[in-house]
């Protein structure tokens, strides 16, 4: 029977507690242990909760770092084909379009965002916020606007560098073209003398022969000289028109007055160029001497 199951259980039990040694009947268990507190679950909680914001972190950490790591891997790949290129301007060019880049990046960098700036109005207009509290939240939203403030003037002024730069750059090989172009002339200049004196010999005393043959390397070398004169012309005009359409002192005002005044000093030349071309070719009353 029921009575006679309990007065048995009862008895073992007793027996047991003699022993040292405690067996928990049903209702025994349902009791809470008085050691173990009642919001142990709410701590576990929390402390799961710690620990993922924790590995969030920590991922968060992790993939910046990879990031760094790959930037400063391309970094040092162009880097590499910055290398390879030959020395000139676009190497000039293209070296200083990078250093642009990584100059921007790492000043916009250190932005802070406009919604984590505008995430501190919570903080402040918090009615549990103490005083104290409101004050350092209002101070750190107005040093982060102000660092803002400074980046941005620190990244514009990078802009107009660069663009002064580049500038410049393209400046000197338009300069330079001016030079090359004119060692070029130089160099076929002295070829086509040279020829033209071996021919002249090779006449010997055949005056009419060699006054022929002069005419028309003059005539030649004429139309050549006034070619090259105003191909200069355009880069020195090009140079000018570049200069004057930007807010930019790349010459000063002696460097533009003196270039002007070699432009005008070479629309003299073509100008006598074209008149002795005239005469040269109304000799005899032909220019049979230019066929």
């Amino acid at each position: 029977s029921i009575d006679r199951q309990m007065k048995t259980l009862e008895a073992e039990k007793e027996a047991t507690e003699k022993k040292g040694v405690k067996i928990e009947t049903e209702k025994e268990k349902e009791v809470p242990d008085p050691w173990v507190p009642e919001d142990k679950k709410d701590k576990a909680a929390e402390k799961a909760r710690k620990k993922r914001l924790e590995q969030r972190e920590k991922d968060k950490q992790d993939l910046k770092k990879y990031q760094e790591d790959v930037n400063e891997m391309e970094g040092h790949a162009m880097d590499e084909r910055l290398a390879l290129l030959f020395e000139g301007f676009e190497k000039e060019e293209a070296i200083e379009n990078e250093s642009h880049k990584r100059k921007l990046a790492e000043l916009k960098k250190q932005l802070i965002a406009e919604s984590e700036i505008n995430s501190l109005d919570i903080k402040i207009n918090d009615p549990k916020a103490t005083p104290m509290e409101q004050s350092v939240w209002m101070h750190t939203k107005e040093t982060w606007k102000k660092k803002n403030e400074q980046l941005n003037k620190l990244i514009e002024l990078e802009e107009g560098r660069h663009e002064l730069a580049l500038e410049t750059i393209n400046l000197k090989a338009e300069q330079k073209k001016i030079t090359d172009l004119q060692q070029a002339f130089d160099a076929e200049t002295t070829y086509r003398q040279t020829n033209h004196n071996y021919e002249m010999a090779a006449l010997g005393d055949n005056a009419e022969a060699k006054e022929k043959l002069q005419n028309k390397f003059d005539l030649e070398e004429n139309d050549r000289l006034r070619t090259h004169l105003e191909a200069l012309v355009r880069l020195r005009q090009t140079i000018l028109g570049a200069v004057n359409s930007m807010d930019l002192d790349l010459l000063s005002p002696e460097q533009r007055k003196q270039m002007e005044e070699e432009i005008n000093t070479l629309k003299e030349k073509i100008s006598d160029l074209l008149k002795l071309k005239s005469e040269l070719e109304g000799k005899n009353g032909s220019n049979e001497f230019g066929k």
